[in-house]
């Protein structure tokens, strides 16, 4: 039988790749809910709160499946 190892130092690797997963997650969602707007605006006429909304609803809906 394998034996578990609990703890950060015995799974330093797998604890860094989740904190790089999440920097980079935070990034993008950050990214989106700034620039999605402007071009929104800008190249579409919509409003910030219509580009919000779309965004809320495009990721919203597919995780009610």
């Amino acid at each position: 039988m394998s034996q578990t190892h609990i703890g950060i130092k015995q799974n330093i690797i797998q604890f860094t790749l989740l904190v790089f997963i999440n920097l980079f997650v935070g990034f993008m969602v950050g990214l989106e809910r700034t620039v999605l707007p402007i071009i929104g605006e800008e190249h579409f006429g919509l409003a910030s709160a219509s580009a919000a909304l779309s965004f809320i609803v495009s990721f919203g809906f597919p995780k009610q499946r």
